[in-house]
């Protein structure tokens, strides 16, 4: 799964994107496409970070950790405000893209790929 941490009014959290956030999005905007395309209103925002704060908080007790119990979506919106916003951006994204890499490779064709050499 993919994890990461954040801290919130000095307490450390972990965040999970977890199938349950996944449903969590799409039952709330259709589609976890049409979800992420609507992040940037605060109270999509929110949600999120509750929701990945929630699967963190579960993930962690599953692994037999004493995690902090996190604030809920309410909480959230009282005890956090345009300063945090910034740290709550690259925690979403690094939840969302923890764990994913690109790797690209390229070969050189050979003669059995079809490449025409000179004096063919």
């Amino acid at each position: 799964m993919r994890t990461t941490k954040i801290e919130l009014n000095g307490t450390t959290y972990s965040l999970c994107l977890s199938t349950r956030v996944m449903m969590s999005l799409e039952d709330r905007a259709g589609s976890f496409s049409d979800f992420m395309g609507n992040l940037g209103r605060i109270d999509n925002k929110i949600f999120l970070l509750s929701e990945l704060l929630r699967a963190g908080y579960l993930t962690d007790k599953a692994a037999g950790l004493n995690p902090p119990e996190p604030p809920d979506q309410e909480a959230l919106l009282d005890s956090t405000s345009f300063d945090d916003y910034e740290a709550i951006n690259q925690a979403i994204s690094a939840a969302i893209t923890a764990g994913t890499k690109r790797k690209v490779e390229a070969r050189a064709k050979s003669k059995k790929d079809g490449a025409a050499t000179q004096g063919e």
